[in-house]
């Protein structure tokens, strides 16, 4: 459920950027993630130290930084081909986790690892490809916010998978620190640039609230997810946004799927239902 929920996120953020500057997608979203103060174990504090509270922090950063630069590719590239990219992120995450906090990885890991990069780029060379000539520079920059946002959330996941180690995650207190690092950076960045647009028009009202209602049910859905599962299998359902963006675009935004982006999803995401199995089912 989260992962098409996270699909449906992804698809109202470009619906929103295209009324809004992106980092006030950004700022609406963030808004409703404050709501989480009221879930989180003030008690527990207690037991954190200074790690624990840049843990808590840098999640939230790399969060906001992820889901401002897809905000900003779904207005250069398709949303699906924005998701696709962004959201790969069980693989980064697998090999981040190695070089940052000394866990296994094996051959079995690095194999699957070059498919999916390999699908990653096959996703990213038909973007570019499939635009206009005189149009080339704007579809390679979505690529590369593309790519930027899935090392952001990747090293998200890395922040969580640090607290996992460390038993002290409050998933609540994860999303509240979302809520207010996006409300910072973003409101900041509107600030500085002068680039507040209020909503007037009541499709731009209904498209804000929607988009808040939506990231508040996403993101409640991952926190309920970390409490009971594991980092892998969360990061895992994620992947589920990227045939729902797809699906939207067929569907509702009549565009042309090409094969190649087909061939790159597959890839990734057969490679990365393979690492979810070896990490879980076949595990020692």
């Amino acid at each position: 459920m989260g992962g098409v929920l996270t699909g449906v996120q992804t698809i109202l953020l470009e619906e929103a950027s295209l009324m809004f500057n992106p980092m006030e997608a950004v700022f609406f979203r963030s808004c409703f993630l404050l709501l989480f103060a009221f879930g989180i174990s003030w008690k527990d504090g207690e037991n954190y130290d200074w790690r624990d509270l840049l843990a808590n922090i840098l999640f939230g950063v790399f969060d906001t930084c992820g889901i401002s630069l897809v905000t900003i590719a779904v207005g250069l590239i398709s949303v699906s081909d924005a998701s696709a990219i962004t959201f790969n992120k069980p693989i980064p995450t697998t090999i981040l986790a190695w070089i940052l906090l000394s866990e296994k990885f094996d051959w079995i890991d690095g194999a699957l690892s070059v498919v999916n990069a390999v699908g990653l780029v096959v996703i990213a060379k038909t973007s570019v490809d499939s635009a206009e000539d005189q149009d080339f520079v704007s579809p390679l920059l979505g690529v590369i916010c593309s790519f930027c946002g899935l090392l952001a959330l990747s090293l998200m996941y890395i922040a969580a998978r640090f607290l996992a180690h460390r038993q002290n995650e409050d998933p609540c207190l994860l999303m509240f620190l979302v809520g207010c690092d996006g409300m910072a950076i973003s409101s900041l960045f509107l600030s500085v640039t002068s680039s507040w647009i209020q909503p007037r028009a009541l499709e731009e009202l209904f498209i804000c609230i929607l988009l808040g209602g939506v990231s508040l049910a996403t993101v409640y859905s991952f926190t309920r997810a970390l409490k009971t599962e594991n980092a892998m299998f969360v990061s895992t359902a994620v992947t589920l946004s990227i045939p729902t963006t797809y699906l939207y675009s067929l569907v509702f935004k009549e565009r042309i799927v090409n094969i190649g982006s087909v061939i790159g999803v597959c890839l990734t995401m057969i490679s990365t239902f393979l690492l979810y199995l070896k990490t879980t089912v076949f595990s020692d």
